[in-house]
């Protein structure tokens, strides 16, 4: 199995790579932070299979109960 990791940052589609979206169009499982993010929308609409870590973020209690729910 391949992992890539990549950063999404905190804008728009403006500021992706067309590296980072053939990466992520590529990848079998895509894992987000949120739903949130500006760029969801768009690669949801791109039929990949998404998961996102909402309900983790959301029910930790701090930092490193949210490392304990996610890893």
């Amino acid at each position: 199995m391949k992992l890539t990791i990549a950063g999404m940052g905190t804008s728009g589609l403006d500021s992706l790579t067309l590296g980072l979206i053939d990466a992520v169009r590529s990848a079998d499982n895509l894992i987000v932070h949120t739903t949130r993010h500006p760029a969801y929308d768009y690669f949801s609409k791109q039929g990949l299979r998404i998961e996102t870590l909402d309900n983790a973020y959301e029910d930790a209690e701090d930092f490193d109960h949210l490392c304990k729910l996610v890893c």
